[in-house]
């Protein structure tokens, strides 16, 4: 017998999961007014972009990562806000890359090597 399927998902991106296991998941600051550009088209942050405690994106070697959003989008609003970043775990590198549309950049990755007792990418 047929059966009748109703789409009720909202249109918009949908991510992979990054996750290898657990993860700790921590509300960090988001700093709306350093994001422009690396948010998607939904004006939200894709799943796996690597922050700074201060909540603004990496952007030197050096730079302390305080964890990857996730581990869904984080919608970015009018002022800073708070949203789920993974402080700790074992992430896959491939699919944060397809969540970004891109590589991880050479200070992105320099800058997760600087906390790889808390952050893995496999």
């Amino acid at each position: 017998m047929p059966m009748n399927v109703t789409n009720t998902a909202a249109a918009g991106t949908a991510y992979g999961d990054i996750r290898v296991g657990d993860a700790d998941i921590h509300q960090g600051v988001i700093d709306v007014s350093t994001l422009t550009g690396v948010d998607d088209a939904n004006n939200s942050l894709p799943v796996g972009l690597p922050i700074r405690a201060n909540g603004a994106p990496i952007t030197g070697g050096t730079d302390d990562v305080f964890g990857l959003v996730g581990p869904e989008p984080v919608k970015l609003q009018a002022v800073d806000h708070f949203g789920n970043v993974m402080v700790r775990g074992t992430f896959n590198r491939d699919m944060i890359e397809d969540n970004l549309g891109r590589a991880l950049t050479a200070n992105e990755l320099a800058a997760i090597a600087l906390v790889a007792d808390r952050i893995q990418l496999i």
